[in-house]
């Protein structure tokens, strides 16, 4: 069984990320900083302006966004941002 979540990170006009990762952290418009692990409960946030952060292949990667929408549910992970 993986020890990773899947993730898909899009924006409007295109795929920016898709593949396995260990963490993603999102600027959470209510709570800040959130970070999202293997097994997390199922959730949907939404995103502030700020630096989305996720680790992949054992290398820190950064984006940063304005707005947009996260879905976490069975160790899947789905990123849609938002224009300014």
């Amino acid at each position: 069984m993986s020890q990773k979540l899947q993730c898909k990170i899009w924006s409007l006009k295109e795929k920016l990320f898709e593949g396995e990762i260990d963490s993603i952290t999102y600027p959470n418009i209510d709570l800040g900083p959130t970070t999202i692990l293997k097994d997390h409960i199922a959730t949907v946030g939404l995103i502030k302006k700020g630096k989305l952060k996720y680790q992949a292949n054992d290398e820190l990667q950064s984006l940063e966004v304005s707005k947009g929408i996260i879905h976490v549910e069975k160790n899947q992970v789905v990123v849609l941002l938002m224009p300014s």
